[in-house]
């Protein structure tokens, strides 16, 4: 079953305003992410994958988390998965 970011945050009954962000992934049990001060962005068009890399002390800092989300397809509208390291 794929589901939408919506969807799943509304089983947490976090109110997204349509929007998921960081803050409301904040909500979500175990996606909070450090403190950090620098992100970096990546996207594969042959997996539909992101991967966010969270560090401090900027880009050549520290790795505080990874987080990578997985879509269905290219429009990015459903969710395969989201996962954090």
């Amino acid at each position: 079953m794929t589901r939408t970011i919506n969807e799943i945050l509304n089983d947490w009954d976090i109110d997204t305003g349509g929007f998921a962000t960081e803050t409301t992934l904040e909500k979500i049990p175990g996606l909070s992410i450090p403190i950090h001060d620098y992100i970096s962005a990546s996207y594969n068009d042959g997996t539909f994958t992101e991967v966010y890399t969270y560090k401090t002390g900027g880009s050549g800092g520290t790795t505080v988390a990874t987080v990578t989300v997985v879509y269905t397809d290219i429009t990015k509208s459903k969710l395969v998965s989201v996962t954090k390291e």
